[in-house]
């Protein structure tokens, strides 16, 4: 796994589901995302649920940790 990490430069994520459901992370999903800032990796987010502004999804994942 950690070659394919370290080779990589730009990771794209689903969130609702993937990261995470409702109000709870997805187990080892926050120190994925952790393990790629240490890295100095890129982890791009996206979401096919409009529902909600951008600013409400950044502040989720500052809440639930990422």
């Amino acid at each position: 796994m950690y070659g394919r990490i370290n080779s990589g430069k730009l990771f794209v994520s689903d969130m609702d589901g993937t990261v995470y459901l409702s109000e709870t992370g997805i187990p080892g999903a926050i120190d994925f995302a952790r393990r790629l800032k240490e890295r100095e990796k890129r982890l791009l987010f996206f979401t096919n649920n409009a529902s909600h502004t951008k600013d409400y999804y950044i502040e989720k994942l500052k809440r639930l940790g990422f």
